[in-house]
């Protein structure tokens, strides 16, 4: 069993690092801090130090000028320890004169491995070392997944403290919105069925099987109509070709299919030119059918799609009734002899369908990258996309939404945007956890049943493996001292507040104290529930929860298996 998960442990003993280089201060510039990203060169540093070696000569400071050059020596020295590249998370170096005493030179070096890998490379010379981009990373608690999306596209990453992951990109095959007033055809235009029967378009019922064109491969194939859109328009265009010869009249936002240099295009009936290349049926036949109703002709068409080109566009006057079919997976049929999209109504659906796909294929990767991984998801985007990604819920339930946010853009710049935006939404959560343990705790210290506090009851059950979880407050700040007197020879533990005076004379016979060891007080309650291989707990002082564990069960508490 694992007393501290490795997360926790590397962060606590970062912040005891952070806090221990930040009380140190140089006299003057004397205090050099460098960063070294993860697998970095070295010799781009090294050379970097030894440019500043040389400009440290100018240092008017004597002993600002010995020190710094001691100092940089000594890095220098350090990073041929790593050979060229450095470790996969980076390694920050923070060397300088530390003493008290301005008369005599202390200089040490401290090197961090961070929790994360770094991204920057940094050298910098001041009184204090440089510790923001090591804090950064210890105010990380959590992992979260970030999702911008809109009608088009969708960027997945994770968010860690300041670092954005992109995991993935996709696009929406949703078809664009077309204009209102649809896209059809007048009443007596021809449809092949499949039997090879010539149909009128008003004739054509749901479930007829006619001739479509499959457009990845050109050819013509035979595919199911499922309904038939019928309207009134003002606006359409007698449409002629040549070579083939053939004739359609189409409202003026009825689509068309042309051949261009870019390959097969859509086109509306009204952005037709004389010269186009329309799609058709390479070769078409036709007679009457004998003994068949008025009106049913029998035809012939090739199994492959050609072009004809456009002769003339004729516009049509006057309101009339015109009439689409729905042709699903094909999207398009054969009228009279030309290859003609879908009806609007239809195409409508189709885009439902293609946008419900997108939000399935969305929810899909969240489910691979995020579902027990991250401790929530934020949501951005521009427009109504995401509360409608939302309500559908296409993910697993295992991914808890935190919050939807507007964002104006997608990608990169959406995502930096929304972790802009997102700070109140991840405070929230990063306090949740902490309330419930200290909530749960509370509620057993009242009760008298599964919770103790205070150093000795504490310590009693952590010797004795009773404890089953230490909590302990980032605050404590106390320092253990290890004594022995020199009268009775007494061994002792004393603690002692930090910044109070070390113990000097014995309570018992008033003789006078050796200090031979000193440990920080929550140090030696972690390592003590380290033996036992006991659940530890690490309690901020930046909730009011956390706060008041520190100021009223003196930070220290413990879960245990039996009373």
């Amino acid at each position: 069993m694992v007393w501290m998960e490795d997360a926790t442990k590397i962060k606590y003993e970062l912040k005891k690092t952070l806090a221990h280089l930040r009380g140190m201060h140089g006299s003057g510039t004397e205090l050099i801090s460098v960063y070294i990203p993860a697998k970095g060169a070295i010799h781009e540093m090294s050379g970097k130090l030894n440019e500043e070696a040389g400009q440290a000569t100018n240092i008017k400071s004597k002993s600002t000028r010995t020190n710094v050059g001691m100092a940089l020596a000594k890095i220098i020295h350090h990073l041929k320890t790593y050979g060229h590249q450095a470790p996969v998370s980076g390694v920050a170096i923070f060397c300088g004169n530390v003493s008290d005493n301005q008369s005599k030179s202390d200089i040490q070096l401290f090197t961090v491995y961070p929790s994360e890998p770094l991204a920057v490379q940094i050298y910098r010379c001041d009184s204090r070392f440089f510790l923001e981009p090591l804090e950064r990373m210890v105010d990380v608690k959590d992992s979260y997944g970030l999702v911008v999306l809109d009608g088009r596209e969708c960027t997945l990453a994770t968010l860690r403290g300041t670092n954005i992951t992109v995991l993935h990109r996709l696009n929406s095959t949703a078809h664009a919105k077309i204009r209102k007033g649809g896209q059809c055809l007048a009443p007596d235009t021809m449809v092949f069925a499949s039997d090879g029967n010539l149909m009128r378009v008003a004739d054509v019922e749901a479930g007829t099987q006619i001739k479509g064109a499959d457009l990845a491969t050109l050819t013509i194939g035979n595919w199911i109509c499922s309904d038939k859109f019928v309207t009134k328009a003002k606006h359409a265009f007698k449409i002629s070709t040549i070579k083939p010869r053939l004739e359609i009249v189409a409202t003026a936002w009825h689509r068309f299919f042309i051949k261009t240099t870019n390959g097969v295009e859509e086109i509306f009936a009204k952005d037709l030119k004389i010269g186009d290349a329309v799609l058709v049926a390479k070769k078409i036949g036709g007679r009457h059918g004998k003994g068949r109703k008025r009106g049913i002709l029998r035809g012939s068409l090739s199994e492959d799609v050609g072009v004809a080109r456009v002769a003339e566009l004729v516009p049509v006057d006057g309101e009339h009734e015109y009439v689409d079919l729905t042709v699903p997976n094909a999207f398009n049929f054969v009228a009279n002899g030309f290859i003609v999209h879908n009806s609007a109504r239809r195409y409508e659906r189709l885009i439902e369908e293609s946008i419900e796909l997108y939000y399935k294929r969305v929810g899909e990767y969240m489910d691979r990258y995020y579902v027990n991984s991250v401790k929530g998801v934020i949501i951005g985007g521009p427009g109504p996309t995401k509360e409608n990604f939302v309500k559908m819920s296409p993910f697993n339930y295992q991914i808890k939404v935190l919050g939807v946010v507007d964002t104006g853009y997608t990608e990169e710049t959406g995502l930096r945007e929304l972790m802009g935006k997102s700070g109140d939404i991840i405070g929230e959560q990063e306090a949740v956890k902490e309330r419930q343990i200290i909530e749960r705790f509370m509620h057993e210290v009242v009760s008298g049943t599964m919770a103790i506090y205070g150093e000795g009851p504490v310590r009693e059950a952590l010797a004795i493996n009773k404890a089953k979880e230490l909590l302990i407050s980032e605050g404590l700040k106390w320092k253990r001292y290890g004594a022995v007197c020199n009268s009775c020879k007494e061994e002792k533990q004393i603690n002692v507040k930090e910044g109070g005076e070390k113990p000097s004379a014995c309570a018992k016979c008033g003789g006078q104290l050796s200090i031979v060891s000193a440990v920080d007080l929550i140090d030696d309650l972690i390592a003590l529930a380290e033996k036992g291989s006991i659940k530890v707990e690490i309690i901020s002082n930046d909730t009011s929860e956390g706060a008041q564990f520190l100021q009223s069960f003196y930070g220290i508490g413990a879960f245990v298996r039996y009373r």
